[in-house]
């Protein structure tokens, strides 16, 4: 996530679109699926989900499938009808939902207990506070906290402690990998005292900092991550060139051969930048390169538009029938079946 998507995407979790035609979405909790077409959704969310552990290797043939949604504005109500949206959009019920927490805010958030009600697991992107202050001991209550209240969510949490570390621009908070190492571990640590067993931890940088190497010099260890994730998108500042995920992901895969660790893809998203036909054809391409391998065991589409951001920069799916269909086509993959289904 460069700056001013990350500035803007500040805007949408400090306050902590209609259904398309031929797909209409009943109420999960009560119905447990998703109707397209007249027809049951791909994926059945009352499927057996591994609920009291926290998924750190994924259950033989699962896959999370989710995102992140923010259609209009930044309530915890619209962020629930949104992920509707995105489930009703892609056709099938999703069962990972993603939710940005800033340092010292409450948590769970209302739409986390929500999705943990409706049997998603949950992505916690938390961005802490500063490293130095974090490694130094002299914030610990403040981390307690959050790790109490982490563990009290009746859901599997995949915990990214500051993804996107790797970002230049947060090098005043971040510092260096030094800084960052000695806070992740210490974070861990807490959280381990306090009791999470709902939590698999998840480091998270760019697909671009893999491609500059700057991000492989932020990593923990591999007996302090349980999944190594990476966030991409095409670079924003190279538009209108055509930058398809499989070249954004390779330096990444290429360098995860050797960490014997389940992957994720913790934010992806095709800009509106691109025409339309492009944008289908990235999605394509998406789905070639989720199931190139079966590597990749988690991926979360990020479905939404941050305030202010220019098209190279906004990643709402929209609703052009070109684009619906590939997203469509890309979740109705047999790959993508959730843990506990065979």
């Amino acid at each position: 996530m460069r700056r001013r998507r990350g500035v803007a995407l500040a805007l949408l979790f400090a306050i902590g679109a209609a259904a398309l035609p031929g797909c209409s979405s009943q109420s999960r909790p009560s119905t447990g699926h998703r109707v397209c077409n007249g027809q049951p959704a791909a994926v059945d969310v009352n499927a057996p989900q591994n609920a009291t552990s926290p998924a750190a290797a994924p259950v033989a043939g699962g896959f999370y499938f989710g995102g992140f949604a923010l259609h209009g504005a930044a309530t915890q109500d619209n962020f629930v009808d949104s992920f509707d949206e995105l489930a009703t959009t892609a056709c099938r019920t999703l069962n990972l939902a993603h939710v940005y927490l800033r340092w010292r805010y409450p948590f769970p958030t209302p739409a986390a207990e929500t999705f943990a009600k409706q049997g998603d697991a949950v992505i916690v992107s938390w961005t802490g506070t500063d490293t130095i202050e974090m490694g130094s001991g002299s914030v610990d209550d403040t981390i307690r906290k959050t790790a109490r209240e982490v563990a009290a969510l009746d859901a599997p949490v995949f915990f990214e402690f500051r993804w996107e570390m790797d970002r230049p621009n947060l090098a005043g908070i971040v510092h260096g990998p030094t800084d960052y190492v000695a806070a992740w571990d210490r974070v861990r640590r807490i959280f381990a005292e306090v009791g999470t067993p709902n939590v698999s931890w998840v480091w998270c940088p760019t697909s671009a900092g893999f491609t500059s190497g700057r991000a492989q010099h932020f990593y923990p260890g591999d007996d302090q991550v349980d999944w190594i994730c990476t966030d991409a998108y095409p670079d924003p500042y190279r538009p209108p060139a055509y930058q398809p995920l499989r070249h954004l992901l390779r330096p990444f895969l290429d360098w995860t051969r050797s960490h014997d660790k389940p992957l994720m893809v913790g934010e992806f998203g095709v800009p509106h930048s691109y025409s339309p036909a492009q944008r289908a054809t990235w999605l394509k391409d998406a789905r070639a390169t989720f199931t190139q391998g079966r590597r990749i065991r988690a991926v979360a589409y990020f479905d939404a538009d941050p305030p202010g951001n220019p098209p190279s920069m906004s990643y709402s799916l929209g609703s052009d029938p070109s684009v619906t269909a590939a997203m469509r086509d890309l979740a109705a993959d047999p790959y993508f079946r959730p843990p506990g289904n065979s």
